[in-house]
């Protein structure tokens, strides 16, 4: 598997390279093909992803561990194919009833997917508000949230 997927020009409705992942196991398993470009559905955005992050929870998902978490995300196999839950990138495109985001919006947050050039997720990506380098942004989201959630704790 390459180190690093290399930003490439990319007509609209052509083809995205992404992470896929067939089965549960280990990082062998994972594979670098084309996808189809997702669609962008109501309260949807889809975001062109400049970088994103490995965390616990992405291991855990890939080997499907605790084996109770299946039941959720797919008892033989991960419902969702490509892996990836923190990212940082730009909307190319949003849905009906979407007003806060715009096509051009520098964007971080949580979704599902992470692992690809296109992701289409919910609109609530956070824009990005704090002085840090561009592929860091991926990183950031899971302390932030963290962060945010314990300043909310009362």
């Amino acid at each position: 598997m390459p180190d690093r997927i290399e930003a490439r020009h990319r007509w609209p409705g052509e083809p995205v390279k992404a992470i896929v992942q067939d089965a549960y196991g280990e990082p062998e398993g994972l594979e670098l093909r084309d996808i189809d470009e997702p669609t962008v559905a109501d309260g949807e955005v889809l975001v062109r992803v400049r970088a994103a992050a490995v965390n616990i929870g992405d291991w855990h998902l890939m080997r499907g561990i605790p084996y109770a978490t299946r039941a959720i995300f797919g008892l033989r196999r991960p419902r969702r194919r490509v892996p990836g839950l923190d990212l940082a990138g730009r909307v190319e495109a949003v849905g009906a009833n979407v007003e806060e985001l715009q096509p051009g919006d520098e964007v971080f947050g949580w979704c599902q997917g992470a692992f690809a050039e296109c992701t289409g997720l919910e609109a609530t990506m956070e824009p990005k508000v704090i002085k840090v380098g561009g592929a860091n942004y991926g990183a950031v989201q899971r302390a932030d949230q963290l962060g945010r959630e314990s300043l909310d704790c009362r």
